[in-house]
């Protein structure tokens, strides 16, 4: 949105409790909304990642319970005086359909479900599949608006270059990955191919956390080689690092 736009009142309703691709792209969108002057807010589970990854400017509101939350965003949205409310992944999104006298708004980051979707007033598709595979009447109401990867804030404790940090010697092959450890992201068919066919000398860096972590060890069977670094907020700098990116991923919304 263009800076010479009147200021408006955003909130955005999201609500994981984690750090994931859905997760960062609304709290993207909510600090680059603030930097550009609205006012923005955002609506979570109290306790979540997602507040302290927001920007001074951005204002959460944390839920307690997890009870009544159509309802509770719909209020909420009213006495902030919402311009737009804006959902990110489905539970949010049904929450957001019952927010009356604001612009509502919802992202697929997954896809299409007629009962988190049906009654938005706007979708933000995040590829052409989904915008291609809405119900007809849909399309319409639809803009397709891809995923960024922007630089992010720095970390309070900066990190060496990531070979470095690996203890990799001059010339030793880096193969790394990004995700959610969960099957969708394909990661165990990365861990399985890496170990049949990489040479004896290359190192595989998985960037992510998640519910596979286990089983991915399990694949890893101690091989010194495969190491699982966790969440990371430097994903930019650990990229230049690699000499080779995998996307070994069964679905995925990029």
């Amino acid at each position: 949105m263009p800076p010479s736009l009147e200021p408006l009142t955003l909130v955005h309703v999201v609500f994981s409790s984690r750090l994931a691709g859905g997760e960062l792209h609304c709290v993207d969108l909510a600090n680059a909304q603030a930097a550009l002057g609205h006012r923005v807010h955002v609506v979570g589970m109290a306790g979540s990642a997602v507040e302290g990854a927001l920007a001074p400017g951005v204002r959460f509101h944390g839920l307690k319970l997890p009870l009544m939350r159509g309802w509770r965003v719909a209020v909420l949205s009213r006495r902030l005086g919402a311009d737009v409310c804006h959902g990110h992944l489905g539970p949010a999104c049904k929450a957001v359909a019952r927010a009356s006298g604001a612009a509502r708004v919802g992202t697929l980051h997954v896809g299409y479900k007629p009962h988190h979707h049906a009654r938005m007033d706007g979708l933000v598709c995040v590829n052409r599949a989904q915008h291609d595979s809405l119900p007809q009447g849909r399309d319409g109401l639809a803009s397709l608006i891809y995923n960024w990867a922007p630089e992010r804030r720095p970390s309070t404790t900066p990190s060496a270059d990531l070979r470095t940090e690996l203890g990799l010697a001059p010339g030793q092959l880096l193969v790394g990955s990004v995700g959610r450890l969960q099957q969708a992201k394909g990661m165990d068919l990365l861990v399985t191919a890496f170990k049949a066919h990489a040479p004896a000398d290359a190192a595989l860096a998985l960037l992510g956390e998640g519910p596979d972590r286990a089983l991915l060890e399990n694949l890893a069977a101690g091989d010194p080689r495969i190491r699982l670094l966790g969440f990371r907020t430097d994903v930019d700098r650990a990229l230049q690092g690699l000499d080779l990116f995998v996307s070994a991923s069964r679905e995925e919304a990029l």
